[in-house]
């Protein structure tokens, strides 16, 4: 992932990965799998852009438009779960370049969200750890935390 600030905005590029291995284990009770794998990030990229919304709302504009840009999206969940957990009503306008192929097991999804709570504390100046994102992250998905 790269973060970088230009202006008031912050932009992040977000990887793909891909898995080299992985193996399935036993099923655990909570109906989950442990797995094996080794897994790597690719130079193929989504880009997310995000600015400041002084009212209070986060919104998300991607240029694919078939790609949901509602409360269901990655970005979206991860937004709403970094406020919480800051406990304070912050808003961004954030804007999602879709070059990662969309279910294709890339982890597209993942890594936009990955990059969503690592650009949103950038831009609110959170001063979270990349450890702290990464436990955030891991309560979105499997292989967030992956792309800390």
């Amino acid at each position: 992932m790269i973060l970088r600030r230009r202006g008031a905005d912050v932009l992040v590029r977000a990887p793909a990965k891909v898995n080299l291995f992985l193996e399935v284990h036993r099923r655990r009770g909570d109906g989950y799998h442990e797995l094996t794998t080794l897994m790597t990030a690719v130079s193929l990229y989504d880009t997310l852009r995000f600015r400041d919304d002084p009212s209070g709302m986060v919104r998300l504009a991607c240029d694919r438009p078939d790609l949901s840009a509602g409360p269901d999206n990655l970005v979206c969940r991860a937004a709403e779960l970094l406020r919480r957990s800051a406990g304070r009503d912050l808003g961004a306008d954030v804007r999602l370049w879709k070059r990662i192929p969309m279910q294709a097991g890339l982890g597209g999804g993942s890594s936009d969200a990955a990059a969503t709570l690592a650009g949103l504390n950038a831009l609110w100046r959170l001063g979270l750890s990349r450890a702290e994102l990464a436990g955030l992250g891991a309560g979105l998905g499997s292989d967030v935390a992956f792309f800390f």
